[in-house]
């Protein structure tokens, strides 16, 4: 009795499974590629983060063309196929945004998307910042809300906590680098800010409580950090800071100097900034242009044109050059100065000698 034998499959048929199979691994190799090797490939560089502008409500193509723009985005067409894979539109975040180009997308996800928790940024805090603008640059790359964050710096319970002899924090807010976690209390912030402020200032405040005997001005801490935070807004480089420092030590200690006023713009404009509302002029203060009428308006508390002596605090957040510069300032006999160019000032003895850098010989 003879067995029925199973004919061969026909060739097309096994051409087909082929394909089929080629297809497959096509395809397991693209999603692999698009949602595993893509998003965990480390960008170029630099490693710094920065931040974009998104929309209200962004689609997926306008925050790749804002990567691509910013060269953060290597291959806009492979993310995007990544993304609306994994349904991301709805969890996109608008306003500001901090990247990073060394970065790679998966660790930037936390940034662009609102549910994918939290995530760390490196930000710099420049010296002569004041905690307005602190609080401008921290709000932008995600770190702490501003309204939040100046709140903190007026906090009594947490300024008497961190031993701050003032009723803001201003000058303690150490200017650097720092990595915060997006979302951070503000308290956390400024604590952070405050701490590196004594780290890094210790020394240089025990070189000047050893010099108070000795000092044409025996500046209390609070004083001296004053002082800086109006050299540090004056000077635009480093070598003139402890000339600028000397000249203020010599308006403020000479008695042939009378009377005894910095006469120093930015802490006019500081004082439009810290208490807007105590001067009439400061109405008109468009954050950088000081009016003559700003000038001679005695109830601006910062006003050192009419009131003599250092202004009621720190007008910034000086770097230790400035601090330095004023714990020990040069020795000369200066007692004005004009800006000259390129950074740099010219400094004069007499009133006389001053007028003339300014107008010219007559």
């Amino acid at each position: 009795m003879q067995t029925a034998v199973d004919s061969p499959r026909p060739r097309s048929f096994r051409l087909l499974q082929l394909a089929v199979l080629a297809l497959w691994l096509l395809g397991t190799w693209a999603l692999i590629d698009h949602l595993l090797i893509f998003p965990s490939t480390a960008g170029p560089g630099p490693n710094r983060d920065f931040v974009i502008e998104l929309p209200g409500a962004p689609t997926l193509d306008e925050v790749a063309s804002a990567l691509t723009a910013a060269n953060v985005l290597s291959d806009s067409d492979k993310w995007l196929r990544g993304m609306r894979l994994l349904q991301t539109e709805p969890a996109l975040r608008s306003g500001w945004v901090a990247v990073n180009r060394a970065k790679s997308m998966q660790e930037l996800m936390p940034r662009l998307l609102t549910n994918r928790g939290k995530s760390t940024v490196t930000l710099n805090i420049p010296e002569g910042f004041t905690r307005f603008d602190a609080a401008t640059r921290y709000e932008r790359f995600g770190v702490t809300k501003k309204e939040a964050f100046l709140a903190a710096t007026l906090q009594p319970e947490l300024l008497e906590r961190l031993r701050i002899p003032a009723t803001s924090a201003e000058g303690y807010l150490f200017p650097a680098t720092y990595t915060f976690e997006q979302q951070s209390p503000a308290p956390t912030v400024v604590a952070r800010m405050v701490t590196a402020f004594r780290n890094q200032t210790r020394s240089a405040f025990s070189r000047l409580a050893e010099s108070r005997a000795t000092a044409r001005l025996p500046f209390s801490d609070h004083e001296a950090l004053t002082l800086a935070s109006v050299v540090e807004r004056e000077a635009q480089r480093a070598e003139e800071r402890p000339i600028i420092a000397g000249v203020f030590v010599n308006r403020l200690a000479d008695p042939t100097f009378r009377p005894h006023r910095l006469q120093a713009d930015p802490t006019v404009a500081y004082g439009c900034l810290g208490a807007p509302h105590a001067a009439p002029t400061c109405a008109a203060f468009d954050g950088r242009r000081i009016t003559p009428a700003m000038v001679r308006d005695p109830q601006n508390p910062y006003n050192t044109y009419r009131i003599e002596g250092l202004p009621p605090g720190p007008i910034s957040n000086p770097g230790l050059a400035s601090i330095e510069a004023v714990v020990a300032p040069m020795a000369h006999d200066f007692f004005y100065f004009v800006a000259s160019g390129g950074g740099r000032h010219s400094f004069s003895r007499t009133l006389d000698e001053h007028n003339t850098r300014i107008h010219g010989p007559r």
